[in-house]
């Protein structure tokens, strides 16, 4: 199956990723959603992410980036 790689590595990062989210946003509602975002993201990626030479440095660039974003979103213009 095409997703079987972003399930494996999805299981092998998960709960490193949902610490990082949950400590640099103080909140585990927006870690968990932004965690959820980032899992469709994989997701998304389907045989692309299988030929990433490492999925965990993908995947915490990702959560950067949503980070980031998060960020933006959520200060006034």
């Amino acid at each position: 199956m095409a997703f079987d790689c972003v399930l494996a590595a999805w299981r092998d990062h998960e709960k490193e990723l949902r610490n990082f989210l949950r400590q640099r946003l103080g909140d585990a509602d927006q870690a968990d959603d932004l965690l959820q975002e980032l899992f469709l993201k994989s997701m998304r990626q389907g045989q692309n992410f299988c030929s990433l030479d490492n999925p965990r440095a993908w995947l915490f660039q990702v959560a950067r980036n949503a980070l980031v974003d998060h960020t933006r979103l959520g200060k006034p213009h």
